[in-house]
């Protein structure tokens, strides 16, 4: 959910202005670094776990950053929330 919000801070502004970051109670900058702390230990612990457990952890790393950052508003975008469900 970090991703989403992270991405989507230019539409929040417009549509949600009281939102954590629009408002600017959450810096952009900390929801980055949140996010990418939260997809590392996602990583890590699914390492942990084994080297197939790890290469589903990073598909999947892959598709939540693919979605939110670009697929969203595409014709693809739905195949893409699909990948991360999946």
């Amino acid at each position: 959910m970090v991703w989403n919000d992270f991405f989507d801070v230019e539409q929040d502004r417009r549509e949600r202005p009281f939102r954590p970051l629009p408002s600017g109670r959450v810096p952009r900058r900390t929801a980055g670094l949140l996010g990418a702390a939260l997809l590392a230990a996602g990583l890590g612990f699914a390492g942990a776990a084994g080297t197939g457990p790890l290469l589903v952890a990073g598909l999947l790393v892959l598709a939540i950053l693919a979605y939110d950052g670009w697929l969203k508003r595409t014709a693809v975008g739905p195949v893409a929330m699909g990948t991360c469900r999946f």
